[in-house]
């Protein structure tokens, strides 16, 4: 079983727990099954640092957000479709 943390886990652990960058290949020669859930907060929820991940001489390094901004921007950020639509809406 593997278990992906998530991009927000980096701004509640001040970096100190960062996801990876996810592939699926399937190297082995045989079948495999791959079952991905996510979980995701309410879109209002705060995400912030921690308070046992900072301290005096290890401040916050991430602004703190709310679930659904920090989402739609990682979207927005990995997904060109949705870049160039949101463009197209300025315009």
């Amino acid at each position: 079983m593997v278990v992906n943390l998530g991009d927000m886990m980096k701004i509640w652990s001040n970096d100190h727990f960062v996801s990876n960058l996810h592939r699926v290949v399937n190297r082995s020669g045989r079948e495999r099954y791959s079952f991905p859930t996510f979980f995701n907060l309410d879109y209002d929820a705060p995400v912030a640092c921690l308070p046992n991940f900072q301290s005096e001489g290890d401040p916050p390094k991430h602004v703190p957000t709310k679930s659904g901004d920090y989402l739609v921007r990682r979207v927005s950020e990995t997904q060109r479709f949705r870049a160039n639509r949101e463009q197209q809406e300025v315009a």
